[in-house]
């Protein structure tokens, strides 16, 4: 496998993990993943304001800027032959010393990975997980090499996807994406309060202010609310949007969804993404 790392282009082997960074013993890291499209990087602006924002949170130092990140990111795309695929920026906090604070930051790592597209599916089932999604913590405000409850969520899932819920019983976000509902002629989506990712797509939708003639707004979203929505979407950068067409809630029969607008909203939203 080859990724780009610290400046230069790298053969990742068996065992050339070093053992004491942060990122593998603690978590302590952050990353992004985003579309690559034609030999375009879509939304990069965006997904390295979130970046720079994640990593002044958890002090990290940004040894690369956007420019070099950018040519980065073409480099290892002209050695592998990819135009269509999934970029990844892993910053983790290198290798510093023992315990949870070391007294002297270490220089973060960088590695920035590329792998070919692969189509996703544009209908999805959709499970209620019992993680709970805690709204407020650092884990969920960024994306954090710390992403076992996504993990967990996911892994146990009867479904295709998972949803999970906050502390207060409402719909945080997805294990991997947001979560919007088509209901009384909105879309509808948790806010970043409710414990919901500030995902790149969610920002699209809701800086359009509409889609396919449906309002996008954030509010509080219930059990209820996805139990009696015309339509449930999954976003991501990666998938653009995905339409829920069975949800299944805990101790509930499964719920099918449909609706005509479904194709119309998820053209729409793939046209933004990419």
């Amino acid at each position: 496998m080859t990724i780009w790392c610290n400046g230069h282009l790298a053969k990742v082997e068996d065992g050339g993990l070093r053992l004491n960074d942060r990122g593998f013993l603690l978590g302590d890291g952050v990353f992004e993943t985003i579309a690559l499209r034609q030999q375009k990087i879509c939304h990069w602006s965006a997904h390295w304001k979130r970046l720079e924002h994640a990593m002044a949170y958890f002090h990290l130092t940004p040894y690369f800027n956007a420019a070099q990140i950018e040519a980065a990111i073409f480099t290892l795309a002209h050695e592998l032959e990819i135009s269509d695929g999934a970029i990844r920026i892993t910053v983790s906090a290198g290798a510093g010393g023992r315990g949870l604070v070391p007294l002297v930051a270490a220089e973060p790592s960088w590695v920035v990975s590329l792998a070919p597209h692969a189509p996703q599916p544009q209908f999805i089932s959709l499970a209620q997980s019992a993680v709970m999604r805690s709204a407020g913590n650092p884990s969920t405000m960024h994306k954090t090499l710390s992403y076992i409850d996504n993990i967990v969520a996911r892994r146990q899932a009867e479904a295709d996807e998972a949803f999970l819920l906050n502390q207060y019983g409402r719909v945080a976000c997805a294990a991997a994406g947001n979560i919007f509902v088509l209901r009384n002629g909105a879309l509808l989506t948790p806010s970043l309060a409710e414990g919901a990712l500030a995902g790149i797509i969610r920002g699209l939708l809701l800086t359009a202010g509409s889609i396919a003639g449906f309002a996008c707004r954030e509010t509080q979203i219930s059990l209820s609310d996805m139990q009696e929505a015309e339509a449930i979407f999954v976003t991501n950068s990666l998938i653009g949007a995905q339409a829920v067409t069975v949800l299944q809630l805990t101790n509930q029969p499964p719920i099918k969804k449909g609706s005509p607008q479904v194709t119309a909203i998820l053209e729409r939203i793939e046209a933004l993404a990419f």
